[in-house]
Protein backbone atom coordinates (compact mmCIF):
# COMPACT_ATOMS: atom_id res chain seq x y z
CA UNK A 1 0.00 0.00 0.00
CA UNK A 2 1.11 3.70 -1.02
CA UNK A 3 1.96 5.54 2.17
CA UNK A 4 -0.51 8.46 2.62
CA UNK A 5 1.06 10.73 4.55
CA UNK A 6 0.54 13.90 3.01
CA UNK A 7 2.59 17.18 3.37
CA UNK A 8 0.70 20.14 6.05
CA UNK A 9 -1.07 22.59 4.12
CA UNK A 10 -1.86 26.15 5.50
CA UNK A 11 -5.33 25.05 6.59
CA UNK A 12 -4.39 22.14 8.17
CA UNK A 13 -4.12 23.10 12.54
CA UNK A 14 -1.62 21.63 15.08
CA UNK A 15 -3.95 20.48 18.22
CA UNK A 16 -3.14 18.74 21.33
CA UNK A 17 -4.02 15.43 21.87
CA UNK A 18 -5.20 14.26 25.51
CA UNK A 19 -5.32 10.77 26.39
CA UNK A 20 -5.89 11.60 30.25
CA UNK A 21 -8.21 9.11 30.78
CA UNK A 22 -6.54 6.48 28.94
CA UNK A 23 -6.84 3.35 31.35
CA UNK A 24 -5.00 -0.17 30.49
CA UNK A 25 -4.19 -3.01 32.67
CA UNK A 26 -0.49 -2.85 34.51
CA UNK A 27 0.74 -5.50 32.01
CA UNK A 28 -0.70 -3.93 29.08
CA UNK A 29 1.16 -0.50 30.29
CA UNK A 30 4.20 -2.46 30.87
CA UNK A 31 4.22 -3.90 27.15
CA UNK A 32 3.61 -0.39 26.36
CA UNK A 33 6.37 1.42 28.09
CA UNK A 34 9.05 -2.12 27.48
CA UNK A 35 8.34 -1.44 23.80
CA UNK A 36 8.78 2.39 23.46
CA UNK A 37 12.41 1.98 25.30
CA UNK A 38 13.40 -0.27 23.39
CA UNK A 39 12.60 1.61 20.27
CA UNK A 40 14.03 5.11 22.14
CA UNK A 41 10.96 6.86 22.13
CA UNK A 42 8.62 8.32 24.63
CA UNK A 43 5.98 6.32 25.58
CA UNK A 44 3.17 9.11 24.04
CA UNK A 45 5.38 9.09 21.08
CA UNK A 46 5.03 5.49 20.53
CA UNK A 47 1.35 4.93 21.17
CA UNK A 48 1.17 8.16 18.38
CA UNK A 49 2.94 6.56 16.07
CA UNK A 50 1.05 2.83 16.52
CA UNK A 51 -2.48 4.90 15.88
CA UNK A 52 -1.15 6.63 12.76
CA UNK A 53 0.43 3.38 11.56
CA UNK A 54 -2.92 1.80 11.98
CA UNK A 55 -4.87 4.59 10.42
CA UNK A 56 -2.82 4.88 7.01
CA UNK A 57 -3.03 0.96 6.88
CA UNK A 58 -6.66 1.79 6.63
CA UNK A 59 -6.14 4.26 4.21
CA UNK A 60 -6.04 7.59 6.35
CA UNK A 61 -4.14 10.43 5.36
CA UNK A 62 -2.38 12.16 8.16
CA UNK A 63 -1.07 15.72 6.90
CA UNK A 64 1.80 17.41 8.43
CA UNK A 65 2.40 15.04 11.27
CA UNK A 66 5.00 12.79 10.18
CA UNK A 67 7.95 12.80 7.77
CA UNK A 68 7.34 10.03 5.37
CA UNK A 69 10.06 7.13 7.12
CA UNK A 70 8.94 8.34 10.56
CA UNK A 71 5.69 5.46 10.26
CA UNK A 72 6.14 2.32 10.36
CA UNK A 73 10.16 1.97 11.44
CA UNK A 74 8.95 1.65 15.41
CA UNK A 75 8.02 -2.03 15.00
Amino acid sequence: MMCSIVAMSRRTSIVNLSLAGARVTAPCRDAIFAAADRVGVGVSEFCIRAAAEKLIEDGAEIPGVFEPGDVGGIR
